[in-house]
């Protein structure tokens, strides 16, 4: 499937390619093209998915297109996104706790009031979306929050560090132009993330 090799070549360089000021992460992409704008799932089907899922084999929608998909205030703890394309897609109040949002495109989504404890958020394109008063507690979170809006987010006890070197300049610039307006970061590892621009 050429689009997961496309999203690890992301992913890869995030995590094992030391990132330049140089490097553009949206080079090569067309963020126009179906896979990008349009759901090849229905909410029903997302959810009949998920409910198959156990602790031990977890529902698993990796590499999706779930572009502008409702999944509001589903439970979607455990679940499998790597990769997934969640652009625009309206998750306020989703349970994601423990899920697996390593690589995952969710520009401009909505995810108020989403909970995301103790999740893997490494990678991710989080720009602009709506992410007021979302739980972050105890997860790890290395990803682009560019210009998102985090009003009362949570992040306590969140991993929030740079971890590898090559994923500084990513986590480092995460929270550019974001508004954090109340958000709380009580005993998160912001060791060498700024927030100068936030």
């Amino acid at each position: 499937m050429p689009f997961r090799r496309l999203a690890v070549a992301v992913l890869l360089m995030f995590v094992a390619i030391p990132v330049t000021s140089a490097q553009d992460p949206f080079q090569g992409l067309d963020l126009t093209s179906d896979a990008f704008t349009k759901s090849e799932m229905t909410r029903e089907e997302v959810l009949a998915v998920v409910a198959k899922g156990t602790p031990e084999t977890p529902a698993d929608l990796s590499g999706k297109s779930l572009n502008g998909i409702d999944l509001s205030g589903a439970d979607l703890r455990g679940v499998i996104f790597r990769a997934a394309r969640l652009n625009k897609a309206n998750l306020k109040g989703a349970n994601l706790s423990g899920a697996a949002l390593d690589a995952v495109w969710a520009m401009d989504a909505e995810f108020a009031d989403a909970t995301f404890a103790n999740a893997s958020i490494i990678g991710a394109q989080f720009i602009k979306a709506k992410m007021d008063g979302a739980d972050f507690t105890n997860a790890k979170v290395k990803s682009n929050f560019g210009q998102a809006s985090l009003v009362k987010a949570r992040f306590d006890g969140a991993d929030l560090s740079p971890g590898k070197k090559n994923q500084g300049a990513m986590v480092k610039r995460g929270f550019e132009s974001a508004i954090l307006d109340g958000a709380s970061f009580r005993s998160a590892n912001m060791v060498e993330v700024d927030l100068e621009f936030a």
